[in-house]
């Protein structure tokens, strides 16, 4: 998808406010985008916004199916961590 692209692009070059806002607009198109949500995730956990990071994380592990399970078990170390917090 185009947003997740342009997010993942922008991420790259540090601009994450911006990355977020492609994450956004995916997301606005598919609620259910996988890796828009992963992303998004990586991005505000960057920055520290750690509420908007467990909500994003968490709709990741709702709607990633069996072919991410790396990133499922990665996902939920990430969210224990920031939980524990």
């Amino acid at each position: 998808m185009v947003w997740n692209n342009n997010g993942a692009s922008l991420d790259a070059l540090g601009r994450l406010e911006e990355a977020i806002a492609c994450y956004e607009m995916a997301l606005e198109i598919d609620p259910r985008h996988v890796m828009a949500w992963f992303n998004k995730a990586g991005s505000e956990n960057t920055i520290g916004r750690t509420a908007d990071t467990i909500k994003s994380y968490s709709k990741f592990l709702e709607f990633a199916p069996p072919l991410y399970a790396e990133q499922v078990a990665h996902v939920r170390g990430i969210l224990k961590d920031l939980q524990s917090r």
